[in-house]
């Protein structure tokens, strides 16, 4: 059995908040200013990227999938991901990035236009699921 103290040790579950550099130019030529995302992360953070699951929510989920250190509620994948489980977090890095357009934890409609001071709203540029996929690949 793997040792739970040197697990947690190497653990760095966390939330985090990305930044992308400069600003964004959607499919359709449309400019965001800054695009910032929210992702999660369990397991060891030093392991490679060929050792990394990136899993991906729902325009309706944000991206706490499961339990952490900076938040032990249960996430909506819950049964899947940790030590033991399906998605093993004692073998593989999870990450899971909120999704660009959604209000859990992306740039979004709601989000203020650093133009106007205001929230984007009806002003948000037309996104496609292209667009949220170069998100996820600039983290």
């Amino acid at each position: 059995r793997p040792n739970k103290t040197a697990a947690a040790r190497r653990s760095t579950a966390c939330v985090q908040r990305t930044k992308l550099d400069g600003e964004y130019t959607t499919m359709f030529g449309e400019t965001i200013p800054e695009v910032e995302i929210v992702w999660e992360q369990w397991g060891d953070a030093s392991l490679p990227p060929e050792r990394t699951v990136v899993i991906f929510p729902s325009f309706s989920h944000p991206p706490h999938a499961a339990h952490h250190i900076d938040d032990p509620s249960p996430g909506w994948w819950e049964p899947m991901i940790g030590p033991g489980k399906y998605i093993d977090t004692n073998k593989w890095r999870v990450v899971c990035p909120a999704i660009l357009g959604s209000a859990w934890g992306a740039t979004c409609p709601l989000s203020v236009d650093p133009r106007t001071g205001k929230p984007y709203r009806a002003t948000f540029p037309q996104i496609t699921p292209a667009d949220q996929a170069r998100c996820h690949a600039a983290l």
